[in-house]
């Protein structure tokens, strides 16, 4: 398993994060170094991931991190958002293969508990985006984000 999920304390301190928690899977990625973060942790990676960047096993990711590895815009509508906005982000499969994850199962918390559980393999076959801008604007805790 594989959770994704930033501290508390850190999120309201930072006013940065929406926090997400994942618990997700896929299987034979290939292992690699993950830089550490430099600013405000927005994603921690946890459970069964081959690569972490801290000590207790998880993996960090701030807003630098994210956008470093590469971005994806989608343009759609939402039942949370007026007309059809653009979002920029992620894909959530590049950042499971950047831990190595494995598994069959995707959980993502939100800061406010809100949970919910996906096949792991929607992140491959869906293109599934951690959004971190809305039309050109970094999603903030107040409008949904920061993911």
């Amino acid at each position: 398993m594989v959770f994704f999920k930033a501290p508390r304390r850190q999120m309201r301190r930072t006013c940065v994060l929406a926090g997400f928690a994942a618990l997700l899977a896929l299987a034979g990625l290939p292992a690699q170094a993950l830089e550490a973060p430099k600013g405000p942790v927005i994603l921690i990676v946890d459970g069964a991931i081959a690569i972490s960047n801290e000590a207790g096993g998880r993996a960090l990711f701030d807003r630098e991190l994210l956008e470093r590895m590469g971005a994806t815009t989608v343009v759609t509508t939402t039942p949370w958002t007026e007309g059809v906005p653009k979002f920029e982000g992620v894909l959530l499969r590049r950042v499971l293969e950047a831990v190595g994850a494995k598994g069959e199962t995707l959980r993502m918390v939100a800061i406010n508990d809100y949970a919910v559980e996906i096949p792991a393999e929607n992140a491959k076959e869906y293109g599934v985006v951690l959004a971190y801008r809305m039309n050109g604007e970094q999603l903030t805790v107040r409008s949904k984000g920061p993911l």
